[in-house]
């Protein structure tokens, strides 16, 4: 028990370096026992100074709670929690949460605390919670507190565009109230995952904004709000990563395309040289063999085999040149594809006879050399088509577009043919669909027998990130 100014016993010693203000307040409202921090504070001395009535210590306004307090502890019940004001020695005052704890012969214990460091904590809590939805809302993420019935509770991101409507609105909102059904199923079995589990969970899904398709990547983890368990969903938009997946597999599927278009082009060369340059040229070793052998015996004999092994031998030199040509069309390469291909038509006239004509209504815009690769090929086993099958006595090569397509119309006089008759498996007619098909071109036949042929392709443009307008001459060419 303590007793009045008894600050030598242990009791009072203990509560003399307490960090709370701790003072006794007797019967007759005097106030009869102060702890040093309350001497302190309130400049009194050891003297018994301070045995005034303990109204003196506190505002007026307070007065008639401290009363109220008082009464209520004497008669037995302890009370916690009290919000009072101290009035200092100095004429400040001191906020106070006050406990009142009943003692024999009518005495209470009080103990105060200031609430000036609890204040100044919920002031530093406010402004970091303040600092921290500054954050969270100026991420470029999307971040989403839902609970397990749905409700959006709380919203977060930079990026509006993000959200099927604004963040205000969201509030309040069930994910079925602003998500399509199927959506809406998706994303609540997946937070009813997270919470039964307890486990955080990664996906990317995708979702249609403003007309747009657009693909996030998610991570859901449980999360609680106010002891409510819900999960904290935290999307990134991958849109752009996810193009560029498509793009970069499209370039694949274009790439192997190519390549099995390359292996063809190489089985049809392969052909073309054991039935052509390999021929002539067994043919001059040939000739040759029965020159050597009537060279004494038949002279005349071995002058006429020799000039037939020159021939034969000029023939493959011929040939080889031709393949060389098509194979490696320099002046394509260097100048572009309207000069290619204008040279191409007279160099193919020139060969066969055949008057060939090239047609451009305007210079075609600049595009991927890929593309541009495919078109002249394209191009190019049309007319050995039309020169090898058609019997046609004139052809004509016609390239014309506009800023999003490109067509190429070749077209002959020949005998023509039934398209439903044509083998599936014969390159020529195969080889133009699959190229053309490659770059996303329509590729159309129209032919009937005795009424000629007329290719047509139509390919989007897709532009070249590389050449300069200076590099490509761009005059048209009738």
């Amino acid at each position: 028990m303590l007793t009045e100014n008894t600050n030598q016993d242990g009791d009072s010693s203990m509560l003399d370096y307490s960090y709370d203000l701790v003072f006794r307040v007797a019967l007759d409202g005097r106030v009869v026992f102060t702890n040093r921090p309350f001497r302190e504070s309130m400049k009194l001395d050891s003297d018994g100074s301070h045995k005034r009535n303990v109204q003196s210590f506190f505002v007026l306004d307070c007065h008639e709670e401290l009363k109220s307090c008082l009464e209520t502890s004497r008669s037995g019940i302890p009370l916690k929690g009290a919000m009072l004001t101290l009035q200092m020695s100095d004429g400040k005052r001191i906020h106070v949460t006050a406990s009142f704890v009943p003692e024999d012969e009518g005495s209470v214990l009080v103990f105060c605390r200031s609430i000036r460091e609890q204040e100044a904590a919920r002031e530093a809590q406010r402004q970091s919670e303040k600092q921290l939805l500054t954050v969270l809302s100026n991420l470029p993420d999307l971040l989403l507190v839902i609970d397990r019935d749905g409700n959006y509770r709380q919203v977060h991101t930079a990026d509006e565009s993000l959200l099927l409507r604004p963040s205000e609105e969201l509030i309040g909102k069930r994910v079925f109230d602003v998500m399509p059904q199927k959506d809406a199923d998706e994303g609540m079995e997946i937070i009813a995952n997270v919470i039964a589990t307890q486990q955080p969970l990664t996906l990317e899904y995708d979702l249609e904004l403003k007309g747009q398709r657009k693909w996030f990547s998610a991570k859901v983890v449980p999360f609680s709000v106010d002891q409510e368990m819900c999960v904290l969903w935290v999307s990134r938009d991958i849109t752009d990563l996810v193009h560029g997946r498509e793009k970069q597999a499209s370039n694949e599927k274009l790439l192997r395309s190519l390549l099995e278009l390359e292996m063809q082009a190489r089985e049809v060369v392969a052909y073309e040289i054991h039935d052509g340059l390999v021929q002539h040229a067994i043919g001059a070793q040939m000739w040759l063999q029965s020159v050597k052998e009537n060279l004494t015996s038949n002279p005349e004999k071995a002058t006429s085999s020799l000039d037939v092994a020159l021939d034969s031998i000029g023939q493959c030199v011929d040939d080889a040149r031709a393949m060389i040509r098509d194979l490696r069309p320099v002046v394509f390469q260097d100048q572009g594809l309207l000069v290619g291909l204008s040279q191409l038509v007279r160099v193919m006239q020139k060969k066969t006879g055949i008057p060939l004509r090239f047609l451009c209504d305007q210079p075609p815009p600049l595009m991927l050399d890929l593309l541009e690769a495919q078109i002249f090929r394209i191009v190019q086993e049309s007319l050995n088509n039309v020169i090898r099958h058609s019997g046609a006595t004139e052809a004509t090569v016609w390239l014309h577009g506009d800023e999003d397509k490109l067509h190429v119309e070749i077209t002959d006089n020949g005998s023509g043919f039934d398209p439903d008759t044509v083998d599936a498996g014969r390159y020529g007619l195969e080889g133009i669909s699959r190229r053309a098909s490659v770059f996303g071109g329509k590729f159309e036949l129209d032919s009937e027998s005795g009424l000629g042929t007329r290719i047509r392709i139509s390919f989007p443009v897709i532009p070249s990130d590389t050449k300069s307008e200076e590099s490509v001459p761009r005059d048209s060419i009738k």
